[in-house]
């Protein structure tokens, strides 16, 4: 009973902010492209002054003007298949609603919870009420919520990473139907590592996870890591030169140019010219920016390198920490800054966004709003305090690592859009912590009921 209630109070919940109006989503920067021009879709306010940033559009239609595009490879190319049936059969008058693709997304959700709810159930009542109802402000607060009725790629990373950690804790603590816990893991890691060539290198900790779990498993490990490898050099392949050279020249231009005493004998280091000093400050979409001179971009092109980038972070330390203070200062807003998240509606300003359900984005938003350096302490913090509360369990260092991993990932790789880039770091903060809470106390079996003799679980 424990179950039916707080799945079906979960399912109200989405269904509320995401399909009844006015559902809320996420404004497209211009992303959306990548994903629906491959399928032919175009905004239908596209070439308006709304089609970016302003409002959350709805409604796109189909057109053979771009069908076929492809840029990279990103796991929402599979996502968006059963959105597409759902549009065959559910959608009117030609026109494909984003809140199919949010279906898709929200079902993965939901299929995490379902996942989760299970390792709660035998606790007493009312610790089992306080961990189901910490899991549903915190994983549906609007920060998640909001990438559902979205075409986003970091969409699909959050849920398909949520997913995996369910199946895990599955697999861990309570090995019921071992079997499909073991294809879901599988699934969802590779899932999560073949969304976004910045995620990609994240499949190594997703490939140790499995491999602690090998006991557990129905299937070889060496399986599920082949799979999850598999979508990683997908998405890892299939990155465009230029993502690369775009990232380079954020971070040395608009990153590491504006701290330096001396930007010419840096750029050597870089191996470019000196005189492209002269773009110091700049980031690619600035209107003077060197990128937008051919024979600047390809010289960066040509020079763009994340391995040149890492080294000279390990002889310039204090350059690098303050890129991570400046992602954290910006990602301490919990809102991607700009983007509305709500349809046009006469009554909303321009880039209005909704608080519908963000109580916990909000609370972090009032702790920690323009504080970079405390809300760095309390992301680390949640990452040894979960280390501490589960006595080091290897899946915690496991994802521990990749939260940091994630961390260096989106601060230093690239210097702009510092919310959206930290997303996965976010995601994986706020499991840390929820995992903390839920290890307060060690992990009862649910067998230990009606066995006494029964041991006690690890905790998770």
């Amino acid at each position: 009973m424990f179950r039916i209630v707080t799945l079906s109070a979960i399912a109200a919940l989405l269904l509320y902010l995401l399909f009844l109006w006015p559902p809320i989503g996420m404004a497209n920067n211009g992303d959306f492209g990548r994903l629906i021009w491959t399928f032919g879709m175009e905004a239908e306010n596209r070439g308006q002054p709304d089609e970016f940033y302003n409002y959350v559009n709805l409604r796109y239609r189909f057109t053979t003007e771009r069908l076929g595009f492809f840029e990279s490879f990103t796991s929402e190319y599979i996502t968006i298949l059963p959105a597409l049936f759902l549009h065959l059969l559910f959608g009117k008058d030609g026109w494909f609603d984003i809140r199919m693709m949010g279906f898709v997304h929200a079902a993965t959700l939901f299929s995490a919870f379902a996942l989760f709810l299970p390792l709660i159930e035998q606790w007493p009542q009312r610790r089992r009420i306080l961990a189901a109802l910490t899991a549903i402000f915190v994983f549906c607060d609007l920060y998640y919520l909001q990438l559902c009725n979205s075409f986003y790629s970091d969409a699909g990373a959050v849920f398909y990473l949520l997913l995996f950690a369910a199946a895990c804790a599955r697999l861990a603590l309570l090995n019921t139907n071992p079997r499909l816990h073991t294809v879901t893991a599988f699934t969802a890691g590779a899932m999560f590592a073949a969304s976004k060539g910045q995620h990609a290198p994240l499949g190594l900790f997703v490939i140790a996870a499995i491999y602690l779990l090998r006991e557990k498993l129905t299937t070889h490990w060496r399986t599920g890591a082949a799979i999850v490898a598999i979508g990683m050099i997908a998405a890892l392949a299939t990155t465009p030169r230029s993502y690369s050279a775009t990232a380079f020249y954020n971070v040395v231009f608009h990153g590491i140019l504006p701290q330096v005493d001396n930007p010419e004998q840096t750029l050597n280091t870089f191996q470019l010219d000196p005189a492209l000093a002269r773009y110091k400050g700049t980031h690619t979409y600035s209107a003077n920016s060197g990128m937008r001179d051919p024979a600047v971009k390809e010289a960066i092109t040509a020079q763009a390198s994340m391995p040149r980038i890492a080294l000279y972070y390990l002889t310039h330390p204090l350059i690098a920490a303050e890129h991570i203070r400046r992602a954290m200062h910006e990602t301490s807003e919990q809102r991607a800054i700009g983007f509305a998240n709500l349809p046009k509606m006469p009554h909303l300003r321009v880039r209005w966004t909704s608080h519908a359900f963000s109580f916990w984005s909000d609370a972090k938003r009032f702790t920690f709003y323009r504080k970079a350096w405390p809300y760095f302490a309390f992301c680390l913090a949640s990452i040894v305090a979960a280390i501490i509360a589960t006595r080091r369990h290897p899946l915690i260092l496991t994802l521990a690592a990749a939260s940091l991993t994630a961390l260096a990932i989106g601060s230093l790789a690239d210097v702009l859009d510092g919310v959206r880039h930290l997303t996965i770091f976010t995601t994986m903060g706020d499991l840390m912590l929820f995992t903390a809470l839920l290890s307060c106390r060690p992990y009862s079996n649910p067998t230990s009921a009606t066995n006494p003799a029964s041991p006690t679980e690890p905790r998770p």
